[in-house]
């Protein structure tokens, strides 16, 4: 069967002697054969237990869900501080990470000219978490200033006479 199945149209083209036809779907139908088929028609929210894993610093902890046995969580918990280590909490605790790693692009096509956006005013709360968080990757090395020769940070435009 020489079938082209679209499950964003939710629907099935296939040949006939008198010519192609289509099947629609029906979306209702689709999400309710969904929903039964992963039981996911009713949220569930499993009780979890937050166990803090280094006693230095408190905020780091973790969670497991509470349905499981003592002894399993008592030795999960255990396994963890043994290995405390092999986690990164922070930027600070990854140094030396390859720029290609850590380095992220934007998906921008480079033919279309850049827009700049008008700026846009934060509140005094949010301005000292910005600059805060700034501050802190910089100091880590996670991002640094980009310096701009003079020319390109103000570009001047010429206009030539009658077009030419």
């Amino acid at each position: 069967m020489r079938a082209v199945p679209s499950t964003y149209h939710l629907c099935v083209k296939f040949p006939t002697p008198g010519g192609i036809k289509t099947l629609w779907g029906d979306q209702k139908e689709s999400r309710i054969c969904f929903m039964s088929e992963h039981k996911t028609d009713e949220p569930s929210c499993d009780a979890v237990i937050q166990v803090c894993i280094d006693e230095e610093h408190p905020e780091r902890c973790v969670v497991i869900g509470a349905q499981h046995e003592e002894t399993l969580r008592a030795e999960f918990f255990a396994l963890l501080k043994e290995n405390i280590n092999a986690f990164a909490w922070t930027a600070e605790d990854m140094p030396g990470i390859e720029i290609n790693i850590t380095c992220h692009e934007l998906n921008v096509d480079p033919t279309f000219k850049p827009v700049k956006q008008k700026r846009r005013k934060l509140e005094a709360e949010r301005v000292k978490a910005v600059n805060d968080e700034v501050e802190r990757l910089l100091k880590v090395g996670s991002i640094a200033e980009a310096k701009y020769p003079d020319w390109l940070a103000n570009p001047v435009v010429v206009k030539k006479k009658n077009g030419n």
